[in-house]
């Protein structure tokens, strides 16, 4: 059983947005969760930054996120065994984008489609 931060706090999406700042200061990513209903497959791309992600940002993580369905969506989830149990430092701040592209961040996902969902902290555990 991991230990998490006793300052940990969780994220979700607004409602039909495609990107987001989670926060806009140093923080640790412990989890991020994002679920699809499109029949297409996307791209949540995690960024080291202080506003939410634009066309010309660069990534910090990437995860495929496949298509699915109303009763079937295609998750993409990463937590303690990816991040590690205190997380992964993002030194600017925390955001989070879905993408039709692998190699950049390409604004053309349709909003309505997506929840993202995580937690995070900022200072010490």
């Amino acid at each position: 059983m991991y230990a998490s931060p006793k300052n940990a706090q969780s994220f979700q999406a607004q409602t039909q947005v495609t990107k987001a700042n989670v926060v806009a200061t140093a923080a640790s990513l412990l989890s991020i969760s994002a679920s699809n209903v499109g029949n297409t497959p996307l791209y949540l791309q995690i960024f080291d930054k202080a506003s939410a992600p634009n066309g010309s940002d660069a990534w910090k993580y990437c995860f495929a996120l496949p298509a699915g369905s109303a009763t079937l969506p295609g998750v993409a989830e990463a937590g303690v065994d990816f991040f590690g149990a205190l997380g992964i430092k993002f030194f600017n701040g925390i955001s989070w984008a879905i993408s039709t592209t692998y190699s950049s961040f390409t604004d053309a996902a349709t909003n309505t489609n997506l929840i993202v969902n995580g937690h995070y902290w900022t200072g010490t555990p």
